[in-house]
C-alpha cells in the first residue's frame, strides 16, 4: 500500500497502513483549534470515515492550545478516533506527554511509548477490539 499524505498549515497526517494515521507537526509551533480541525478533517479524509489510531513520534516541541487540546478530546473527534499514541524519545517530552495524557483526558485512550513498533501493536490490537463491536 503506497501512503498517502496530507499536509496542513502547521504539519501532515499520513495513512501508513488501514487504519493506523502518523501525525507530524513543524517544529516549534502553536497548535491552535483551527489547527486542530484542520487535522481532524486530514484523518476522516484518511481513513475514509473508519475507525482509525493516531500516532505522532515527539521528537519536536510544539504548544498546543487548550482549546485544541479540548476539541480533540470532544466525541466529535473521538467517535473515529480509538486511540492516539505517542512516541517519545527524550526526557523533556516524555515529561510534557505524560502531563497532556493525564490532564487532557480523552474518550479515546492515549498512551506514551519509547518504541514505534510497541505504540503500533497497541494501535493494532485498538483497532482490532473496535471491529469487533
Amino acid at each position: 500500500m503506497k501512503s498517502k499524505t496530507i499536509y496542513t498549515k502547521k504539519g501532515s497526517s499520513t495513512l501508513i497502513e488501514p487504519g493506523i494515521i502518523r501525525f507530524s507537526l513543524k517544529e516549534n509551533v502553536e497548535w491552535a483549534l483551527e489547527d486542530a480541525k484542520e487535522t481532524h478533517k486530514a484523518n476522516m479524509e484518511l481513513s475514509n470515515g473508519e475507525k482509525f489510531c493516531v500516532y505522532m513520534i515527539a521528537s519536536r516541541f510544539f504548544i498546543p492550545t487548550k482549546e485544541a487540546q479540548e476539541f480533540i478530546s470532544t466525541k466529535e473527534c473521538t467517535d473515529y478516533r480509538v486511540g492516539a499514541a505517542f512516541v517519545v524519545k527524550n526526557a523533556g517530552l516524555k515529561i510534557l506527554g505524560n502531563l497532556f495524557v493525564k490532564y487532557f483526558k480523552s474518550r479515546s485512550p492515549s498512551r506514551l511509548f519509547t518504541s514505534e513498533d510497541t505504540a503500533m501493536k497497541w494501535m493494532r490490537k485498538l483497532l482490532n477490539e473496535a471491529q469487533k463491536k
